[in-house]
């Protein structure tokens, strides 16, 4: 690390100057440093205890609203060993259920998406639902005892609320609203028009490594000047604003157009800087400023650039049109917001291995955003997309190592190298305790929510 990096973070102690980032929702609340127990990431007792105690009692991230636009629209989503269904329905609300046929337990739904007309035939026995979750057919019913078929033969329901387009849903009907759950996000996400943006990629990839392991490594920047030092020409990885909120959410502010402490040469004006001033309608050819002033030009000019397109920036801090905002909504959703678009990263646990899990990246795009968007390369936003005859991609499994390196792009594989070397470390009886360090808060914040869950204080 060079001086001038070691000195900043001595000095600020990841508190950048106030007028870096708005103050408005920052937070006060103060998480220390901690070591974490190894066993947390590879026992089948740990994983378990996850379960029974934090994932069949939180609300779960499931997908968009905008994926289901017409009546009888479905998609599913799996966690765990569960698989639930997501469908519109007359009353144009969207409702969840367990995604197994009250048959034999058949799972009703194969597909990741779809539309249907009146209602859901389960592919073992032909059993149908419609799209309130009741029974509205049991094939020969006659050959089955009444005894048999008493109670309820609808589908299991499972509890269901829209955020902002985002679509949740939780399997304890005691569990708190979603927007007590969420918090401070409630009203941090309200200024973006979430539910006017598209899904433009959708991948998901099994990982060798506990959820844990994976998650871990995307709150925190400690690692970018050895893993990802490609990105430390435009990014200050030392300058970040770390703020932490109630149920175990935090965020995560990234200075972008400036270059690294960490790194060796802070004068020249690199090409990424470059690209960044273009991108602002800036010529870098006739930018007369040092590299440690581009930040500021990108500022002030930025939003003249949305602003000429006849886009209204007003609810954004000139920050939220340059920087990276980052977000994470417990224990494991990513969420990159912008103007433009969403980055959102998901960690799933593998369904009965404590060393594997799912890793989903979904990114949006705003159509009005998108063509002046300066952010295409972090949001990864094909170009190409043709907003006018829009159709969402299928999601992509990455099965190859080659397909994987494309599908997540460079950032993402190198992390993906990382974290399995780190999963098969952490077993080894050389690794006593795992030890954060203020730079690795985030990691902290949601590892002690998960804890409250863990022993019983919430």
């Amino acid at each position: 690390m060079s001086s001038v990096a070691t000195e900043f973070l001595l000095e600020t102690r990841l508190e950048p100057k106030e007028d870096e980032f708005p103050l408005l929702q920052k937070s006060d609340l103060v998480v220390e440093a901690r070591s974490l127990d190894p066993e947390r990431y590879y026992t089948r007792e740990f994983m378990d205890k996850e379960w029974d105690r934090m994932w069949t009692r939180i609300w779960n991230f499931a997908g968009f609203a905008v994926d289901v636009p017409d009546t009888g629209d479905y998609f599913t989503c799996e966690l765990g060993h569960d698989s639930f269904v997501f469908v519109r329905g007359e009353d144009d609300r969207i409702r969840a259920f367990y995604n197994v046929c009250q048959h034999r337990g058949a799972r009703l739904l194969q597909s990741e998406s779809g539309s249907v007309d009146e209602c859901f035939t389960c592919p073992f026995h032909s059993w149908q639902y419609n799209f309130e979750g009741e029974n509205v057919n049991v094939m020969d019913r006659e050959t089955f005892q009444e005894d048999v078929l008493c109670g309820d033969l609808g589908l299991r329901p499972v509890r269901c609320e829209v955020f902002h387009g985002m679509v949740f849903y939780c399997m304890d009907d005691d569990a708190p609203p979603l927007e007590e759950f969420l918090g401070d996000l409630v009203e941090h996400l309200a200024p973006y028009d979430i539910p006017g943006m598209r899904v433009v990629k959708d991948v998901t990839v099994e990982w060798p490594a506990n959820w844990k392991s994976a998650t871990d490594v995307f709150y925190e920047a400690y690692h970018v000047h050895v893993v990802h030092p490609q990105i430390t020409t435009a990014m200050d990885d030392c300058g970040i604003q770390l703020d932490f909120y109630r149920n175990g959410v935090s965020r995560f502010l990234v200075p972008f157009g400036r270059i690294s402490p960490r790194a060796d040469d802070q004068k020249e004006l690199n090409e990424d800087l470059r690209g960044m001033l273009r991108a602002a309608d800036i010529d870098p050819a006739e930018f007369e400023g040092k590299s440690g002033e581009v930040r500021e030009a990108i500022k002030k000019s930025l939003r003249g650039v949305y602003e000429s397109k006849g886009l209204d920036c007003s609810a954004f801090h000139d920050s939220q049109l340059v920087d990276f905002w980052g977000y994470n909504f417990f224990p494991n959703i990513g969420v990159g917001v912008s103007p433009d678009g969403l980055l959102i990263q998901r960690w799933r646990p593998h369904k009965s291995d404590p060393e594997r899990c799912h890793f989903d990246v979904l990114t949006l795009a705003h159509p009005d955003f998108a063509a002046a968007s300066p952010k295409i390369d972090y949001l990864e936003w094909a170009g190409d997309v043709d907003f006018d005859n829009y159709q969402r991609p299928a999601r992509k499994e990455l099965l190859t190592d080659e397909e994987h390196q494309v599908g997540l792009g460079l950032v993402g594989y190198q992390d993906y190298v990382n974290i399995v070397d780190a999963q098969t470390g952490m077993r080894s009886r050389g690794c006593r305790k795992l030890r954060l360090s203020d730079q690795e808060a985030r990691l902290t914040h949601y590892h002690n929510e998960l804890d409250r869950y863990l022993d019983g204080q919430k």
